[in-house]
C-alpha cells in the first residue's frame, strides 16, 4: 500500500512538472511607448509573447492573458497561436488581439495598463515574474473636431485598398509612428519617424489581410487593408 501511495505522488509530480509552460510578455509592438486614446475609445494592442520553455507553441494553442488597468483586472482574454506559427522555447512573437480593447468604461485620467500571462492550454505558468509588461495609458477627454490636434479615422487615407505594388497613407497631421502587422501577428512593416504621407512598397508582401496601426501624438488610428495580386 505505501509503494502504491509513493507511486501515485511520483505521477502526480511528474504529470504536474510536464503540464507547466513559461510564456511572458515582454512588451508591446502596438502601442509601442505608453500611449493616449480618447474617452470611450478602443486600444489596438499587440503583445510581445517570449516562450521560455520547454515546449515549442504552436498553431492552435492558447495563452491566457489578463488584462489590468491600475492592478485591477479587467479579466482574461485569449491569444491563440495562429495559422502556420511555432514559437520555440527562447523565441518571441508578435500576435494582435482579434479585436481591440474596449476601454469605454475609463473616464479621463492617467492609468498603468498592465497585461499578464496566466498560464496557456499547455499548463500552469511556473514563473510569475516574466509574466508581466506595461505602459502608462492617458484618456482624454473627446476633441472638438475643429480643433487643429484632431485626427480622426475619417480622416486618414490608406489608398489603394485592396493594395497590389504600392499602399499610401495621407494624415491631416503627422504621425510618429506606423506598424504594418499580417493576420498571423507578425510585422511585415514598421516606420518611426515624423511624417503625414508614406508609402509603402507592398509587392513583396504574401496577399491576404493585414492591419495597419498609425500613431500619432494623440491617438492610434487602426485601418484593415487587403493586398491583392
Amino acid at each position: 500500500m505505501k509503494k502504491l501511495l509513493l507511486l501515485s505522488i511520483s505521477l502526480f509530480v511528474f504529470y504536474s512538472q510536464i503540464k507547466s509552460q513559461d510564456i511572458g510578455i515582454t512588451g508591446f509592438v502596438v502601442p509601442a511607448s505608453d500611449t493616449t486614446i480618447h474617452v470611450g475609445g478602443l486600444l489596438p494592442l499587440s503583445p510581445i509573447l517570449r516562450n521560455y520553455g520547454p515546449e515549442t507553441i504552436v498553431q492552435g494553442d492558447t495563452v491566457f492573458v489578463k488584462i489590468l488597468i491600475d492592478n485591477v483586472s479587467l479579466g482574461t482574454s485569449k491569444l491563440i497561436i495562429p495559422a502556420n506559427m511555432t514559437v520555440a522555447s527562447g523565441e518571441s512573437v508578435y500576435i494582435n488581439f482579434s479585436t481591440p480593447i474596449n476601454l469605454s468604461s475609463l473616464s479621463a485620467g492617467t492609468y498603468l495598463f498592465c497585461c499578464t500571462t496566466a498560464g496557456s492550454n499547455l499548463g500552469s505558468d511556473p514563473n510569475s515574474l516574466n509574466n508581466k509588461s506595461c505602459f502608462m495609458l492617458t484618456v482624454q477627454a473627446i476633441p472638438n473636431p475643429t480643433d487643429v490636434n484632431y485626427q480622426s479615422s475619417e480622416k486618414v487615407l490608406v489608398f489603394p485598398n485592396p493594395a497590389n505594388e504600392v499602399v499610401h497613407i495621407s494624415t491631416p497631421m503627422p504621425f510618429n509612428s506606423l506598424v504594418l502587422v499580417d493576420i498571423s501577428g507578425r510585422i511585415v512593416y514598421d516606420f518611426k519617424g515624423n511624417t503625414s504621407e508614406l508609402t509603402i512598397k507592398t509587392d513583396e508582401f504574401q496577399t491576404g489581410i493585414y492591419f495597419l496601426s498609425i500613431m500619432s501624438e494623440n491617438n492610434i488610428i487602426t485601418k484593415k487593408i487587403s493586398i491583392t495580386r
